[in-house]
């Protein structure tokens, strides 16, 4: 389950997409700051992209992919 969200988000993601993603599915509100420092985290099963979304307002978000080591797993 702990890779679930992010295949149902594509091949890039933003971590505001996952961690929305998380909330629903797990039926509970994360804090923003806690669960980025958690996914950005050196045991963590993303890994940052070189590419940026700007589609919304603001700053453009950084783009997120996951990890070579899950991609490969067949659970």
């Amino acid at each position: 389950f702990r890779y679930l969200g992010v295949k149902a988000l594509g091949d890039e993601f933003r971590l505001s997409d996952l961690q929305e993603f998380q909330d629903v599915a797990c039926g509970i509100s994360t804090h923003r700051d806690q669960f980025r420092r958690q996914m950005l985290s050196n045991d963590s099963f993303i890994i940052e992209t070189d590419k940026q979304d700007s589609s919304r307002q603001g700053k453009p978000a950084t783009l997120y992919t996951l990890g070579a080591e899950l991609e490969n797993t067949n659970e």
